[in-house]
């Protein structure tokens, strides 16, 4: 919870990567010495801020496509075994 008596900035020291989100949505910023800000709105807020890495929607992808090539592999083979 972040107590501002008016439109801040909130620095956290972490490094500023893409993939950094908060909830609510805020602005993410990179501030100068390579740390990240957040803007703060008037009054009480709460931010939870959470890293997901831009290509983990890849590799989850990629990971299910191969799973199903080695799937179709193993059905292909075992119907060519029973019918010789």
């Amino acid at each position: 919870k972040i107590p501002a008596n008016c439109h801040g900035l909130l620095n956290v020291p972490w490094a500023f990567q893409i993939g950094w989100m908060t909830e609510p949505q805020s602005k993410i910023l990179r501030l100068n010495d390579g740390t990240l800000g957040l803007q703060v709105p008037l009054g009480l807020s709460e931010l939870q801020l959470s890293y997901r890495p831009s290509g983990a929607a890849a590799m989850v992808v990629f990971s299910v496509l191969l799973q199903l090539a080695m799937l179709a592999t193993i059905v292909v083979g075992f119907f060519k075994k029973r019918n010789p």
